[in-house]
């Protein structure tokens, strides 16, 4: 290469944003949006999403299961599974950095106390945080 006068440098690649982060980024806009709730997945405006829903609905289009760790053949068939299963991991590892005992995203969405209905924008500020991440 070096002593190849033929020789050019690859164009330029461009990254785009990872779908993980789109991923997250997505629930959260979800949230804000159709609203935060806790103990059910969610299934929209009536009932707002929690962070499990609304990821799940953010990557495949709709809401699936509660157990986001077996979401299923429907979900694994997905292109976007792996990105789905990534998504949950970078959260969760989020959510257990100081914790002695680990919680499930679902167990978190749950625990959160709602403090003058402000829970929803604490779950929204995770999810892009850890998108930004």
């Amino acid at each position: 290469m070096l002593n190849n006068p033929n020789w050019k440098p690859p164009a330029e690649v461009k990254v785009g944003v990872e779908e993980w982060r789109k991923i997250l980024k997505g629930a959260a806009d979800l949230i804000e949006k159709e609203g935060w709730t806790r103990y059910q997945l969610g299934w929209g405006p009536e009932t707002g999403y929690c962070a499990v829903g609304a990821i799940q609905k953010a990557t495949f289009g709709e809401v699936i299961t509660s157990d986001y760790n077996n979401v299923g053949k429907k979900a694994e068939q997905h292109s976007k599974y792996w990105d789905y299963r990534l998504a949950c991991r970078k959260l969760e590892a989020s959510i257990n950095k100081r914790r002695r005992w680990k919680k499930q995203i679902f167990d978190w969405n749950d625990d959160i106390k709602d403090h003058n209905g402000r829970a929803g924008k604490f779950v929204v500020t995770k999810l892009r945080k850890v998108a930004e991440s």
